[in-house]
């Protein structure tokens, strides 16, 4: 009965909503499907080019609705060309797609479960930033000398810092897994239990102080998963009785990378905010961020060329998104809602 009524619904918005909240995640997968194409159309059947550009802009700006419903539709095997004959750039083979969905679904303990969080299909993929922690740290001095010194127990030999390659390549996750959680003689704590403080999702102290926290976290971070800080968040919040943004707030910063880069309007004051809400009790209901186009102070290569240089958008607290109030030019953050 639901699916049949799914079929009648067509509000970009109503399914969008489904998509995130529906507790069916089957449903939930056709209900974003469905707004995508609808968006989609939208952008795409627009004869003229100022209305066009304008339901683009809710597929490419801070992306909003879109950003949800396509991001849960994505299908790296349907929706990225597979590669017939030799690659020339505008396909993938079948081992290149193999990995990078091993990479984006995040590393699996030997007999089941994860060990950490899948990593969310955002447009920040294409940052240097993205691909210097995937392709290079994963197998210099940087990642692999840490896991071997820091991130296992007991640690490795120093030989390991000598060719960091070699070590990395030579990591086998169901076999060394293991090591992450292993304590041994003077090692009387495990990596993971430094790395991870106990109860992460009980703030009643700070909560008790009346302190608040802003947290905000680039979707396209290619180190840390903004997954992984939305699951922490969501755990807060049922911890706290659903009163998490009382005190704590996670601001998304789609096409982010680590801290900064990517296609993003990342720059921003999250500190003035703050201060507001400490000492005024005025919380943050959205923080605007701008692109670091031609002109800017630090100018960020990857801004879209297709973007104003000054383009500004709304971070919404989670689990909001930025939504086109449907006129107004879709570069100024003023003419987007948080809902």
């Amino acid at each position: 009965m639901r699916r049949v009524a799914l079929k009648k619904i067509d509000d970009p918005e109503l399914l969008g909503e489904l998509a995130v909240r529906d507790p069916d995640e089957s449903l939930r997968r056709d209900a974003a499907e469905k707004a995508s194409e609808l968006l989609l159309d939208a952008a795409l059947g627009e004869d003229d080019e100022a209305r066009c550009l304008t339901a683009v802009g809710l597929l490419s700006g801070q992306r909003a609705l879109a950003e949800v419903a396509c991001r849960a539709a994505f299908d790296l095997q349907r929706d990225v060309p597979s590669c017939t004959g030799a690659r020339d750039g505008s396909c993938l083979s079948a081992a290149q797609k193999g990995a990078l969905q091993r990479v984006f679904d995040g590393p699996e303990l030997p007999g089941g479960g994860k060990l950490y969080a899948p990593f969310p299909w955002d447009a920040g993929i294409v940052g240097a930033d993205w691909a210097s922690w995937k392709f290079v740290s994963s197998v210099t001095n940087r990642d692999p000398v840490a896991m071997a010194f820091v991130f296992q127990t007991p640690p490795a030999a120093p030989s390991a810092a000598s060719d960091p390659r070699a070590y990395a390549m030579a990591f086998d996750l169901a076999r060394d897994a293991a090591r992450i959680f292993a304590t041994a003689g003077v090692y009387t704590e495990s990596s993971m239990q430094f790395m991870t403080p106990p109860n992460a999702d009980d703030l009643t102290p700070l909560k008790r102080r009346g302190a608040k926290m802003i947290v905000y976290h680039g979707l396209g971070d290619g180190v840390f998963s903004a997954l992984d800080t939305v699951a922490w968040w969501d755990r807060l919040n049922a911890r706290h009785a659903g009163d998490a943004a009382g005190f704590a707030r996670l601001f998304l910063v789609p096409g982010m990378n680590h801290c900064r880069g990517g296609p993003s309007t990342d720059q921003f004051d999250a500190l003035t905010p703050l201060v507001k809400w400490v000492e005024q009790g005025d919380a943050p209901a959205r923080i605007v961020a701008q692109a670091r186009g031609a002109g800017n102070a630090v100018p960020n290569a990857e801004v879209p060329p297709s973007w104003a240089p000054d383009r500004t958008r709304p971070l919404c607290p989670y689990p909001q998104v930025a939504r086109y109030a449907g006129s107004g030019d879709p570069e100024r953050a003023e003419n987007f809602q948080c809902r």
